[in-house]
């Protein structure tokens, strides 16, 4: 009883006010890059509703107080301010960070409030993007359940600085092109003597961005850089009152300067994916099975790892028990998106769908190079097969299996040419394959020699090719 009341005085003194924030659904039947929109000239926020897709991100409440404090920005005149071209690009920047933190903030909020620590644990693995605040919780570098005022400062300093940094190293190329686009818009209704560096104007511009709930997170944070540099030299041309084309050309080559870098950042993504590294997935031949059973287990140990891996909440320990405990509703809806999920990503990542067939063509040869020299080649085992797929899709104790049945239809089933041959070669080129160049020729005459009085043995023809 004590911890209890101990828990809602803690729960008390951690609470935070609540407020409205009006939006609209829009049901779109393709998915969109955004979650969520805020639109400046409507003054609404739209939030991104895909049918047949699972949407409990967009309609979260953490998008939403994203999208409210780019409201509040605009409403504060954050961008209506004269000041340099880089002043007023770094201006957007500050504003997409500081509705981060705004996102952050709220997630923080949701864990103080969690009821237990599955609901808490249940938030750290949901939100991968906070990772560096929720690994930080874990090992205890930061506490948001502490009452006292300087862990509560040291933790606004963390998500400040730690926010900052996580944009600036993976979301400030993907949003170049906006906030470039944004600076050509302002340099086109400016003069140029509005459009002189105005450090008063962006100090105020950026206390409006970090003024966050009655604390200015600014104090914690130092200045950001411009990452595109023609943007810069627009700037230099205005001071030296170039003429405005000659300051176009330099936006134009900052606007086609973020669509190449922007090539590459899609490129990367494209290669990342937050999917599991193909070197991690470990190949093991199974005796008793043709080289082509071996290969399709291979693709499958690969499809199941990359899907663990980008839904692990689905499969861990919770999940087991409540399965276990028969309370466990709709857990194939569960699985058959966790799959799905995959399927989309080899679908629309050409970089991904890359790295997966290289890791396909790897199992391949590995097999054909260990079966080229076997003599007496299996020609399949379906019963064991069977089992070892069962394996596969065993995970964490949960047998998935039960709530996907046709798993082969999971991956196409294109037998690659180089295990064909193997399994179309002869015994006798197996055998000349075992044999090293140097002794073959010898070899061979004396296996001619012996098997010219052997008997075919039932069991072997049977069985082997």
């Amino acid at each position: 009883m004590g911890k209890d009341v101990k828990r809602e005085k803690l729960k008390k003194e951690l609470s935070a006010p609540t407020r409205r924030i009006d939006y609209q659904v829009d049901t779109l039947q393709t998915l969109k890059f955004a979650a969520a929109e805020f639109s400046p000239d409507e003054n609404t926020i739209t939030v991104n509703y895909v049918k047949n897709k699972d949407n409990s991100f967009n309609e979260s409440r953490s998008v939403k107080a994203h999208e409210q404090k780019h409201r509040d920005n605009h409403k504060a005149g954050m961008k209506n301010l004269p000041m340099s071209l880089e002043q007023y690009y770094k201006v957007h920047c500050h504003d997409e960070i500081s509705a981060t933190m705004c996102e952050l903030l709220q997630l923080r909020q949701e864990y103080i409030d969690a009821p237990t620590e599955k609901v808490r644990k249940k938030i750290m693995e949901d939100n991968l993007k906070f990772y560096y605040y929720f690994e930080a919780v874990k090992q205890g570098k930061i506490n948001p359940l502490s009452s006292k005022s300087a862990d509560f400062e040291k933790e606004m300093r963390f998500i400040a600085t730690e926010t900052q940094k996580m944009w600036m190293e993976s979301y400030a190329l993907a949003y170049d092109g906006k906030h470039t686009s944004s600076a050509d818009d302002f340099f086109s209704e400016h003069r140029y003597d509005e459009l002189q560096p105005n450090n008063a104007n962006y100090a105020k511009a950026r206390k409006i961005a970090y003024t966050i709930g009655g604390i200015d997170f600014s104090k914690y944070i130092g200045d950001i850089e411009c990452i595109n540099p023609n943007i810069k030299e627009a700037d230099t041309k205005i001071k030296n009152n170039e003429s405005r084309k000659n300051v176009k050309t330099s936006i134009k080559k900052a606007e086609d300067k973020m669509a190449e870098e922007m090539e590459k950042w899609v490129s990367y993504i494209d290669s990342s994916c937050s999917v599991l590294d193909f070197e991690n997935i470990e190949f093991k031949p199974i005796e008793g099975l043709s080289p082509s059973q071996q290969y399709r287990l291979a693709q499958h140990r690969l499809f199941v790892a990359n899907v663990v891996n980008q839904r692990p909440s689905h499969f861990d320990d919770d999940i087991r028990d409540t399965i276990n405990k028969g309370k466990m509703k709709n857990y194939d809806e569960v699985v058959e998106d966790a799959f799905k999920n995959i399927q989309d990503i080899q679908k629309n990542y050409p970089q991904f769908q890359a790295q997966w067939k290289k890791a396909e063509q790897q199992f391949a040869a590995q097999i054909a190079e260990d079966n080229a020299s076997t003599v007496f080649l299996e020609s399949g085992n379906n019963k064991k097969y069977q089992e070892e797929l069962a394996k596969i899709y065993t995970v964490n104790g949960i047998n998935l299996q039960k709530y996907y049945k046709d798993v082969e239809k999971l991956i196409p089933n294109n037998v690659p040419t180089n295990i064909k041959a193997v399994e179309n070669s002869s015994w006798y080129t197996r055998l000349g394959n075992k044999c090293n160049k140097k002794n073959f020729n010898k070899f061979r005459e004396e296996f001619r020699n012996t098997v010219t009085s052997l008997i075919p043995i039932p069991w072997m023809t049977k069985h082997y090719t």
